[in-house]
């Protein structure tokens, strides 16, 4: 006779690893709240991080900005997809639905770039089992954010080379409020270049990514 299937849930454990597990249960709060950051160039990160948290018995509820709510339950092996869709070029409905009928449920969803829409989607696996292939159809979201950013990049340099400008003017032209202008300069300086240097690693980040979808593709 076939055995039956493992659900990932407790009951499929050891009865000492079970009897650990329900000890650690009792003590942990029902609910725990996190705070995390992720660029939309870290969904797979993100959804690993989800799947870790779930490993631990901590299963996501929602996020709002980088605070993200847990609630306890029996350690299960969820698996998390975020998948992306922009209104007016895609049904949402159907895309959701595609995924409910490969087996994925949708726990959280909220507005994301380019008046698009991020779905959380999880998927319950035997204990050890793999993440399940998924095709990821991010491409088109990847080169939006890629002509964004990169025009953001772009303005920042100018910025950049404008207060260069600025800082040659004060060096030459010293008056009595030369320390005052120097320290406006210098905060407004490492804000231009902390920000230049975030979106520009961010930038790399999805170049990359989409050149790897390129190659699987």
């Amino acid at each position: 006779d076939p055995e039956p299937q493992q659900d990932g849930s407790l009951e499929d454990l050891s009865s000492d690893t079970m009897e650990t597990v329900m000890k650690e249960i009792e003590t942990k709060p029902e609910t725990l709240v996190k705070y995390r950051i992720f660029f939309v160039s870290d969904m797979d990160e993100e959804a690993r991080y989800l799947h870790e948290m779930s490993m631990s018995g901590y299963h996501f509820k929602e996020k709002k900005g980088i605070r993200y709510t847990f609630e306890l339950g029996e350690v299960k092996n969820y698996y998390y997809h975020l998948g992306y869709y922009e209104h007016g070029l895609r049904d949402g409905d159907r895309y959701v639905e595609n995924f409910k009928e490969a087996g994925w449920e949708s726990i959280y969803h909220e507005k994301s770039e380019f008046d698009g829409m991020l779905h959380y989607f999880r998927i319950l696996e035997e204990p050890g089992a793999p993440e399940p292939e998924i095709y990821k159809s991010r491409n088109a979201l990847y080169k939006r954010l890629l002509s964004s950013w990169r025009n953001l990049i772009t303005m920042i340099v100018i910025l950049m080379v404008f207060m260069l400008g600025i800082l040659f003017f004060l060096l030459t032209h010293p008056t009595i409020y030369q320390g005052i202008f120097m320290t406006i300069f210098t905060i407004v300086a490492i804000l231009l270049i902390g920000t230049f240097i975030l979106y520009l690693t961010i930038y790399m980040k999805v170049k990359k990514k989409l050149l790897e979808f390129k190659y699987q593709s």
